[in-house]
């Protein structure tokens, strides 16, 4: 072709050199092989999650909203164990079947509730006391919707739990947790939150302020929050690590009280208080703020004679 003149040898040494660095840029290649199949593989995962469909949609509108709840609880024959291994070919049904066939045939899983009957009537203070992984902290998480039993059922007067919509179920309930999370900004928004889903949401500034004083008094914080340089508008900081521990249980106790729940749970909430508040009764927090409350206690060691149950 060069001696024809269809190209020249400017050409030649063009698609030479070409075709080399083309060879060692397609060389490189072979060790990021690897790492392009562990980005499949993640991409598959994530995939999976986005378009998994849960078996408790917390954004579903599908459910009962019963106007008028009391807050009678019971737990009729329930069986408990965590989800350790999720199969995603299975519907919900079928998964609590296949994790009671498992409990049954295998002597590695652990059953954490098995076949418990409890009664928690409305306006009554129940507590719970046992060590630690006895299933204190699990049967408020099934109060909670966070799971759902494998076996037996769970009603709020008399509605099992998976019939009501779960926003309007978790609007009930306020939980106190022995490490509570809070927001980085102030205690007063901190405390705000607690009002989601009620009726204070939308009240004017005016009235959300005296509901949480009026909540703060009541869990023993408005004298520490008054101590503070910026009293209700003091930052606590990314998790609240700008407080103490008890002072932060104080904060999420006035958030749960501040929406006046039907039902009322604490999970070692008074764990990081002086004695004399832990040796408070129940009722210094529940009975002025709702006439009609479940309160329920979990407890690994707590002066019971406060309590009706």
């Amino acid at each position: 072709m060069i001696a024809d003149g269809e190209l020249n040898i400017g050409l030649v040494m063009n698609c030479l050199f070409a075709v080399i660095f083309a060879s060692f840029s397609l060389s490189q290649i072979a060790p990021r092989i690897e790492n392009f199949a562990k980005a499949v593989a993640a991409a598959q995962k994530i995939f999976q999650t986005i378009y998994r469909v849960p078996s408790i949609d917390s954004l579903s509108d599908a459910g009962e909203r019963p106007k008028d709840i009391q807050g009678d609880i019971e737990f009729k024959n329930v069986s408990f164990i965590y989800p350790s291994r999720p199969e995603g070919n299975l519907d919900p049904h079928s998964f609590s079947l296949y994790l009671l066939a498992v409990a049954m045939l295998t002597s590695w899983v652990v059953t954490v509730l098995k076949n418990i009957s409890l009664s928690i009537p409305a306006g009554k203070f129940t507590a719970i006391v046992g060590a630690s992984g006895s299933g204190k902290s699990t049967t408020i998480a099934l109060l909670e919707r966070f799971y759902d039993p494998i076996q037996g059922t769970i009603t709020l007067d008399n509605y099992p739990l998976p019939s009501l919509n779960l926003r309007f179920l978790r609007a009930q309930i306020s939980l106190v947790q022995q490490e509570p999370v809070l927001f980085a900004c102030s205690i007063y928004e901190n405390i705000c939150h607690g009002m989601i889903e009620t009726e204070l949401e939308h009240a004017s500034e005016e009235v959300k302020r005296e509901a949480v004083v009026k909540a703060c008094v009541m869990a023993n914080a408005d004298g520490f929050i008054k101590g503070l340089p910026d009293g209700y508008d003091t930052v606590v900081g990314e998790r609240g690590f700008l407080l103490s521990g008890g002072q932060k249980q104080r904060i999420a106790i006035a958030r749960a009280v501040v929406s006046d729940p039907k039902i009322l749970l604490l999970d070692e909430a008074t764990s990081a208080l002086d004695t004399a508040v832990r040796l408070l009764p129940p009722c210094y927090l529940a009975v002025p703020i709702a006439p009609v409350i479940s309160h329920l206690t979990a407890f690994s060691y707590n002066p019971l004679s406060h309590f009706h149950r």
